[in-house]
């Protein structure tokens, strides 16, 4: 019986997935009379594109950085877990662990000073 539910389940899944890839895509006509490559910023742009610049920067180097902190903690989970019983390799597991949790602690505390400090100073100076 639930093999039975199961099977026709996976079927009618199929045939509406089937459908929708079957259905015509929609099309969209593009306006090719203006340039919008050609499009200088206004002073105010500027200073609000190189804020926005240094922010996407900052994010993503600190983003870069949680996800090794992240990958670290992982290794160390994983070393404690295939340890055996072998003290040095928990140890080292430990060591991985605590330095992978503070280090992804620095890195938020970094993201939020630089994020306050960044919004501190656009608002002070920019307006």
């Amino acid at each position: 019986m639930i093999k039975r539910l199961c099977a026709s389940i996976v079927l009618a899944s199929m045939v509406f997935l089937g459908g929708l890839a079957l259905a015509p895509a929609p099309s969209y006509a593009v306006d090719i009379s203006t340039d919008y490559w050609v499009n200088t910023p206004t002073p105010a742009q500027a200073k609000k594109d190189l804020r926005e610049t240094v922010i996407n920067l900052l994010n993503i180097i600190l983003g870069f950085l949680g996800l090794i902190a992240v990958i670290i903690i992982i290794a160390a989970g994983f070393m404690w877990m295939t340890a055996g019983g072998n003290e040095k390799r928990l140890e080292t597991a430990r060591k991985l662990l605590i330095q992978g949790f503070i280090g992804l602690v620095l890195i938020l505390a970094a993201w939020s000073i630089a994020y306050f400090v960044i919004s501190t100073f656009s608002q002070q100076f920019f307006g």
